[in-house]
């Protein structure tokens, strides 16, 4: 998707990006975050120029504290925030004391999970057991530390 080739407006964020909208909403202090959020699945953007449909659809809260079970790791406190699209729950996600992303869950069933394997690195525990080349790909990207 490219804004100005397509006309989008300039708060409007690919669903793909969501990870960088959840990046503000963890160093915001406010408690919701809002954007229009365009889905790279749909075969037409919305109609920019109907002002209805480009409102922000998409939106960040966040929940409260709790704590969360870290499979092979002992529970920690982690604050909870929801991404809600269209007023439905797309996916939730744990942030650790040192504003760092622990844990997610799409829908009901798939969660992933930071954690540390050896004290001085930090993985998904959804990327283990890759082979390295595949894991340092989907950590990395073609060079890029997320």
């Amino acid at each position: 998707m490219r804004r100005k080739l397509q006309q989008l407006p300039v708060d409007s964020m690919p669903s793909s990006a969501d990870y960088l909208m959840m990046l503000r909403a963890i160093k915001n202090p406010e408690k919701e975050v809002t954007y229009l959020r365009l889905t790279e699945a749909a075969v037409y953007a919305p109609d920019v120029f109907d002002a209805a449909k480009t409102k922000p659809n998409a939106r960040i809260i966040r929940v409260g504290k709790e704590t969360l079970q870290i499979p092979q790791g002992l529970p920690i406190l982690a604050q909870r925030f929801e991404v809600r699209v269209d007023g439905m729950l797309v996916v939730t996600h744990w942030v650790g004391a040192d504003q760092d992303i622990v844990a997610s869950q799409w829908g009901a069933d798939l969660r992933s999970y930071k954690y540390s394997a050896i004290s001085s690195s930090a993985e998904w525990y959804s990327l283990a057991g890759l082979e390295a080349g595949a894991h340092d790909f989907l950590t990395s990207g073609f060079g890029c530390q997320l």
